[in-house]
């Protein structure tokens, strides 16, 4: 019998070198990943929206003529979410005239607290539409937004 002897290769730094920079770079797109992810969930309020109608009991208004029913103003209310949490409210609705800053936060998956003027509201985002309720003496009127 011939006493052969196996001869392994030693591994090249070479080949060494690109399994480390595959690991290295799946570790990167994990992490580009979940944070991709996690802004996403913060800025699904971020935009403008505009106010298109107003719901009280089962009557649906027009949002221009239900803030303007004299016709005398454009009939609008916009607000503006940035990134940075904070808002610009336009138009004039309640208190609110004019321009007014603000800003928001996330509550839950598709809720979140405004605080405009002093004023704290919670709006709700289903679909592309927010809703904002208004508790009154003998009714609640719902705003309802929608993105532009």
């Amino acid at each position: 019998m011939n006493n052969m002897t196996a001869v392994v290769p030693e591994p090249s730094n070479k080949s060494h070198n690109i399994s480390r920079t595959l690991v290295l770079m799946s570790v990167l797109l994990v992490l580009i990943a979940t944070i991709l992810t996690g802004c996403g969930e913060n800025t699904q309020i971020v935009g403008q929206w505009h106010m298109t109608k107003v719901l009280v009991g089962d009557k649906e208004y027009d949002a221009a003529t239900f803030l303007d029913p004299t016709k005398q103003t454009d009939g609008t209310f916009v607000i503006q979410f940035y990134g940075d949490k904070t808002l610009i409210a336009t138009g004039s609705l309640g208190t609110i005239k004019g321009a007014s800053d603000g800003n928001w936060k996330k509550l839950t998956k598709n809720t979140f607290s405004l605080t405009i003027d002093d004023q704290e509201r919670e709006v709700k985002l289903v679909e592309d539409l927010l809703f904002m309720d208004i508790e009154m003496q003998d009714a609640t009127i719902v705003i309802v937004f929608e993105r532009q």
